[in-house]
Order: C-alpha cells, then structure tokens, then sequence
C-alpha cells in the first residue's frame, strides 16, 4: 500500500504536479511511519554483522521506497541502512568504511530509469568490489540489464529481498560446509594409514 502512494506520487513529480518539497515530505512522513511501526515491536533482534546498503536511485521517493527495503529486510533480521549514491559509489573514505557489506540495493520508482541505472551500478560495482549490486525497478513490470553490466535486476521490494537473502546464503555457506568437510578427512585418516610391514629373519 505505502510503495503504490509513493509509485503515485513519482509519477505526479514526473508530470510536474509534485514538487521537491512535497516530495521530500513524504519521504519524511514514510520514514515516521516506519519508525513508529518498530516501536511497537519491542522484541529483541540479533543480527549479522554484514551490512546491506538500500540506495535511493534519485529522488526523494526513491529513498522512501528504499527506507521500505530497509525496514523489510531487518524485520528478517538483515542489518541494513539507507546510503546515498554518492556514499556507495565515490572512492572516497566515510565513517562506514570498517563494514561488511555484501550487498547494495538501490531503488527506482522511475521505469525510465532502467536507462539510467547502468552507470550508476558499474560505479558501485567499483566502489564496492565485494558487494553484489541490485537494482530493483520497483514499478517496471519487466527489467533485465546488459549481461556485460553484470548486476542482478529485480521489480518488487519482495524480490529484492529474496535476491539480497540469496547473496547472504551464498556468502554464509563456504564458512558453514568447511568444518564438516575437515571433519570428515579428520575420520577417514586413520583409514588410510598403512603400516610399515616388519620383516623378520629367521635363524
């Protein structure tokens, strides 16, 4: 319901009924919302250690849409934060610098942005080489990029959640298989340990 107003709204900005202002109140107003609906749940959350940033591809309801993402993924207990385009993509050092972060999303209200996007993921994909970049076209009912962009494409918060707990899974499972596999030659060693054979003489 809230990403269809906000779909509502970027168009009305698109056709120059909705103007910056108004556009970055409902920002605003999206962000209370979402704050007060995690003061009511009071239960306590662990979370991973790695870091998703949710980037706002170019407005203000673009980073409304990204706050959704934000509040979607922790209530699955991903931490994740709001980036701007710039933090994620300028080679230059921030106060973040120390996280771990696995996967960055950016978010587009915007179809005609599918043009767009390419750019901007090449840079992040620079920036942050360690990073799986998403874009996710959140009104476009088809979007693939150019295979050579290399970034995976989704059209709804719903599935960029799936494809960020896919990145996640995929960097978890090494770490979880390997102590099992050591096991498993820790108990066929002994197997394969041939004695020297002993030689007697006879007299």
């Amino acid at each position: 319901m809230v990403l269809k107003a906000l779909a509502i709204g970027e168009a009305d900005s698109r056709r120059g009924a909705l103007d910056h202002h108004r556009a970055l109140k409902i920002k605003d107003s999206t962000e209370a919302l979402i704050q007060n609906l995690a003061d009511t749940d009071t239960k306590e959350k662990e979370t991973d250690a790695t870091t998703v940033l949710c980037i706002g591809g170019r407005g203000p309801l673009d980073e409304a849409a990204a706050l959704l993402l934000v509040s979607l993924l922790e209530r699955d207990n991903v931490k994740a934060r709001l980036a701007t385009a710039r933090e994620a993509s300028e080679p230059t050092p921030h106060e973040h610098d120390g996280e771990t972060i696995k996967a960055v999303c950016v978010c587009y209200l915007d179809p005609a942005n599918t043009a767009r996007a390419p750019f901007l993921m090449r840079r992040i994909k620079r920036r942050i080489s360690g990073a799986v970049p998403i874009a996710a076209f959140l009104c476009a009912e088809s979007a693939s990029p150019p295979a050579e962009d290399g970034y995976r494409v989704v059209t709804s918060l719903d599935g960029a959640v799936q494809a960020i707990a896919a990145v996640l899974a995929t960097e978890t499972a090494p770490a979880m298989t390997r102590p099992v596999q050591r096991a498993a030659v820790a108990r066929e060693a002994p197997a394969t340990i041939n004695p020297k054979p002993v030689t007697a003489g006879w007299s």
